[in-house]
């Protein structure tokens, strides 16, 4: 919520996601409000991708949209994360 930019979100997303490797995927876990509101505000985000009016428009929101569903399958086999 406090990053308005979509283009600085979806670089904040990149990040996230080489951290959702096996090794490192430990990171999400660590603090209750990555697990209250990790999964809402990544999939709030997916939605809000579909309003972005760039150039590279569609490249973006793939890239952006397969970021996130990496991610989520990522957090998915934690079950803090499913509630």
């Amino acid at each position: 919520d406090c990053i308005r930019n979509p283009y600085l979100r979806s670089k904040f997303i990149e990040i996230m996601f080489g951290w959702a490797r096996p090794e490192t995927e430990h990171i999400f876990d660590l603090y209750p409000v990555l697990i209250d509101q990790l999964a809402p505000k990544l999939m709030r985000f997916y939605i809000e991708v579909e309003r972005t009016g760039a150039s590279s428009q569609f490249y973006d929101k793939f890239n952006i949209r397969f970021h996130i569903s990496l991610i989520l399958k990522c957090i998915w086999d934690h079950p803090a994360h499913r509630e």
